[in-house]
């Protein structure tokens, strides 16, 4: 057995694995701990904040929707009186 190992290369994985068990063990406990830094008062915030968003969605939905509802009544109104102007054109009538 040489320096290099029984393998050749082995020791190039002890390295690797002793830079990054510790880099993944920092990350797992500094994501945890800014989890846990949350207060009831910044919980209660964010929530309240989402609400508001939710209520403006809410509300820009409902806008979209009546605005679709005028824009196909009056594109229906427009074929309607085509329609009719056209049956006149060609029977001489009204109904």
């Amino acid at each position: 057995m040489d320096w290099l190992g029984e393998r050749g290369h082995t020791w190039w994985r002890y390295l690797a694995a002793g830079i990054a068990v510790p880099f993944i063990l920092f990350s797992i406990i500094a994501r945890a701990q800014n989890g846990a830094g949350r207060g009831d008062k910044e919980k209660a915030d964010y929530r309240a904040a989402m609400e508001t968003a939710d209520q403006k969605i809410a509300a820009e939905v409902q806008a979209r929707a009546e605005l679709v509802k005028k824009r196909r009544r009056r594109n229906s109104d427009k074929v309607n009186k085509t329609e009719d102007a056209c049956r006149i054109a060609q029977t001489g009538r009204c109904n």
